[in-house]
């Protein structure tokens, strides 16, 4: 696993086996159970159950000497979570839509990614609002029944990169750019980093049906040929190597 990135997805809504359910709700803590109950809506309460159950299986598939109801997490000052105990050198960060939850595992010292659906509803006005002039540019010079869909590409890659920063929007979105002028490849920019740091950033965008997900990464060491692998699961049940097709890369 070192330098790769694994994603883990599973379909939260195929799954309403109640002993299964039971199962997951084992292996949540307090807090979690807690968190659990103040969704208003039934399912919202599921998918974040399964979303745990996800992030608790699949951590302990990978440290099988840990069960799911033992890991312990915390958040930074931004929200965003890390595994505290047992110590373990992985990173992860999860994402979900309507129908599909996703985890990304790398032993590197911190991930982003994001999930969501081509058939969202989107406000392109958001991105004359904050987006970089240069993607706003790009949007500007599609077809309008293109600019839905290009306008998840950008938003997905850069929810990837602030969640991988885990400083949540007090990065500014305007203030990191991404490029899309080359087919499969990402082009990355940023006014806050140099051109090495930035250089040193690592892109992936897939694809899964109706699902687009983006990841990013700034590994601990160069490494150019970091792979990102697939996984589709039920938790607790199994797992199978997964659909997703990559469409881009960043050309590092």
């Amino acid at each position: 696993m070192p330098g790769d990135i694994h994603v883990w997805s599973v379909r939260d809504e195929e799954i309403g086996d109640e002993g299964l359910l039971a199962l997951y709700r084992s292996w949540l803590s307090v807090e979690e159970t807690e968190r659990m109950g103040r969704f208003m809506f039934a399912r919202h309460r599921h998918q974040y159950l399964v979303t745990r159950a996800l992030l608790r299986s699949t951590l302990s598939l990978y440290a099988p000497w840990v069960a799911p109801q033992q890991w312990v997490f915390a958040s930074n000052a931004w929200g965003k979570p890390a595994v505290v105990a047992p110590a373990v050198p992985m990173a992860f960060n999860l994402s979900h839509t309507e129908g599909l939850v996703v985890l990304a595992l790398t032993l590197e010292s911190s991930v982003g990614i994001d999930v969501e659906s081509r058939h969202r509803a989107v406000d392109l006005e958001l991105a004359e609002r904050f987006f970089s002039p240069h993607e706003v540019r790009h949007l500007s010079g599609l077809a309008e029944a293109e600019r839905a869909s290009a306008f998840i590409t950008f938003w997905t890659l850069k929810e990837a990169y602030i969640k991988a920063c885990g400083q949540g929007l007090s990065i500014p979105l305007d203030s990191f750019s991404f490029s899309l002028a080359v087919p499969g490849q990402i082009g990355f920019s940023c006014q806050n980093l140099d051109p090495l740091s930035a250089g040193r950033w690592r892109f992936w965008q897939g694809e899964s049906g109706a699902f687009v997900l983006s990841l990013g990464c700034s590994p601990a060491q160069t490494e150019p040929a970091m792979a990102v692998r697939f996984y589709e699961t039920v938790p607790g049940r199994g797992h199978t190597p997964g659909a997703a097709v990559m469409c881009r890369t960043s050309s590092g």
